[in-house]
C-alpha cells in the first residue's frame, strides 16, 4: 500500500554518469579519514566508519562532486516521494 511501506526502494542502473559515484566515494572516503583521526564521541577512534549528515559534509567538502552527484534526477524523484 502506498504510503505504509518501510520507505526504501532500489532503482536499476539510476546513474549513468558513474564518475559521479566514483568521485563522491572518493570525497567520503576522505570525510572518514579526517573523522577517524579526529575521534568519535561513541567509540573510538577508527571504530565506525559512518559519516552522520553525509550530504552536507559532501557538500561542505568538495561543492562541485555534490552538485555532480545531486544531478541525478532519482534524486530528485525520491525527496518528492
Amino acid at each position: 500500500m502506498i504510503g505504509r511501506g518501510p520507505g526504501v526502494f532500489a532503482i536499476r542502473r539510476a546513474f549513468t554518469d558513474l564518475g559521479a559515484i566514483d568521485a563522491a566515494s572518493e570525497a567520503f572516503r576522505a570525510i572518514i579519514a579526517q573523522e577517524r583521526a579526529a575521534g568519535d564521541h561513541f567509540a573510538e577512534a577508527g571504530a565506525n566508519d559512518r559519516i552522520w549528515s553525509s550530504l552536507q559534509k559532501l557538500c561542505l567538502h568538495d561543492p562541485a562532486v555534490y552538485a555532480r552527484y545531486m544531478a541525478n534526477p532519482v534524486f530528485d524523484l525520491a525527496c518528492r516521494a
